[in-house]
């Protein structure tokens, strides 16, 4: 009898510390602003250009989530609402292939593409901001600008090459 006794006061002892420590390691934003005022993920690990090449470069990215960044740098759960995204990509070493759903169309767009390993972007006419947060062979992580909507935070999985496939056939080009 005396055992469970000790077992329900411990418990008791770790539920109330736990409930004491909640919310401490939320005081910093998880994105703060950088010296040009676009937000930056707090653990940015540095993407080499080898490594964008490896895993990123022959490979089409199909969106699977997004986040906005608030203000603070917080993030907020995000739905899109009508035409125009979210974007999905395929990387060439030289160009960028851009597919989105717009007013009833597939759209597919090419431009000339840059990565730059100093600062993890992806420069490219036709992306307004790009910065790669984390990369590995099946999933990326990016910060995004969406023109006036602000900053955003999207997850892309790799696409199967039957998925790359029918986008590229499936989606008509536009030339700007």
């Amino acid at each position: 009898m005396k055992s469970y006794k000790l077992i329900y006061i411990f418990a008791i002892v770790l539920l109330t510390q736990a409930n004491c420590c909640e919310g401490d390691f939320d005081t910093e934003p998880k994105y703060p602003k950088n010296a040009k005022g676009r937000p930056e993920y707090e653990w940015l690990v540095t993407v080499s250009a080898e490594q964008f090449n490896k895993d990123a470069v022959g490979s089409g990215w199909k969106w699977k989530s997004t986040e906005r960044i608030t203000e603070n740098g917080e993030t907020e759960a995000f739905v899109f609402v009508g035409n125009g995204y979210p974007l999905e990509y395929y990387f060439t070493p030289d160009s960028v292939w851009i597919f989105r759903y717009y007013q009833d169309r597939n759209i597919r767009r090419c431009s000339s593409l840059v990565y730059d390993e100093t600062e993890n972007l992806v420069v490219s006419p036709l992306i307004e901001y790009m910065q790669i947060c984390r990369l590995d062979s099946s999933w990326m992580m990016t910060i995004e600008q969406a023109g006036d909507m602000g900053y955003f935070v999207n997850y892309y999985d790799r696409m199967l090459p039957f998925e790359l496939n029918a986008r590229m056939l499936g989606f008509e080009p536009v030339t700007e």
